[in-house]
Formats: C-alpha cells, structure tokens, sequence
C-alpha cells in the first residue's frame, strides 16, 4: 500500500516543484576539461532547456529574460541565484556542441525510471512531431 504524501505536488511553491522534477534527471557524463572560460554545470543549462520547453518559452531570449528576474527559478534549476544565469551564447553553444545521441539517451532513461516507477505503463506507443511543411 502506497503511503500517502503529506504535502501534494500541487501545494508546493514552484521553486519545490521545480526541484522535485529535476531530482530525477540522470547525472551528466563528464567531458574533458578544456581551456577557457569558467565552466557552467552542463547538467543546469540541460535543466533550464527542459524548463523552456515545459513552460513554452518559444527563444533563448526569453528563457535567459525569465532567468534573470527569477533567482528562485535559477536556484532550482541548479544555477547560484546571487550570480547572472550564463549568457545566451552559453546556451547556444550547448545546443551546438551536445550530441543528439546524449540526449536520446537521457530521454530513454528518464523513460526506464518512469515505467519502473511505474508513472508510464510503456502498453502504448506515441510520436510528436512538428509540423512539416509540403
């Protein structure tokens, strides 16, 4: 028998809510150190991607906007809150710079930990797609 939850998601401020979500994101693999700027955790840029997307902000701009006026989005999204979130170059180069393969890899194990939480029963299958112009 499941134990009921004393709090309920939906009564959580965002900053919680946001942070309970990205808990679950699988570990970044680590690459090699290169010489330059100071590094961003790769893993906060992947966590403020997800966040753009899930809350439909359509450019860069608008997410790096939104990151700036919110440090209690920033904080969970893993990035420090007393510090400017990274530039909007920083984000494109990540965009440029990840492999499509990674993150179908971190798609499919978020996949696994939810059919094995059993979140997702995985009986049917869906595709979204975009749409294409004929």
């Amino acid at each position: 028998m499941k134990q009921p939850e004393l709090i309920q998601p939906e009564h959580l401020p965002l900053r919680l809510r946001w942070e309970k979500l990205f808990q679950f994101m699988p570990p970044w693999p680590q690459l090699s150190a290169r010489t330059g700027r100071r590094p961003v955790d790769r893993r906060c840029i992947l966590n403020a991607f997800v966040y753009q997307r899930l809350t439909r902000k359509r450019f860069l701009r608008d997410l790096h906007t939104h990151l700036m006026e919110n440090p209690p989005t920033m904080a969970a999204l893993g990035f420090n809150p007393y510090r400017p979130p990274p530039s909007l170059q920083r984000f494109s180069a990540f965009l440029s710079d990840c492999p499509h393969s990674l993150l179908e890899q971190i798609r499919i194990e978020l996949t696994r930990r939810l059919i094995e939480l059993n979140v997702i029963t995985a009986k049917h299958v869906g595709f979204d797609s975009c749409p294409i112009e004929s």
